[in-house]
């Protein structure tokens, strides 16, 4: 079973916050299936989350997939490159 999660800030916008996954499709009972047919590649997936109160704009977001029995420690996280400007959240203040 594969784990999916959003990871707030890091260096240099330390610390390191991991978020839970308020939403997520496809689902993970659809992906979990044995009849799931992903489609093209890549698989287009959408995630929804909290962003942390206070938080504001151009903090570091990375969506982090792994194996469940996969220990990873937040320094190996954070010492992986960000993927240019995608790797962003900026929004419009409603």
């Amino acid at each position: 079973m594969q784990v999916v999660e959003i990871l707030w800030g890091g260096s240099p916008d330390a610390p390191l916050l991991r978020l839970p996954v308020l939403g997520r499709t496809p689902s993970i009972a659809q992906v979990s299936s044995p009849n799931f047919q992903p489609g093209p590649s890549p698989v287009l997936q959408k995630l929804t989350f909290a962003a942390p109160a206070g938080l504001g704009l151009n903090r570091a977001v990375r969506v982090l997939q792994y194996l469940r029995s996969t220990q990873l420690r937040d320094s190996d996280i954070v010492a992986t490159p960000l993927q240019g400007s995608e790797a962003f959240v900026s929004y419009a203040d409603p």
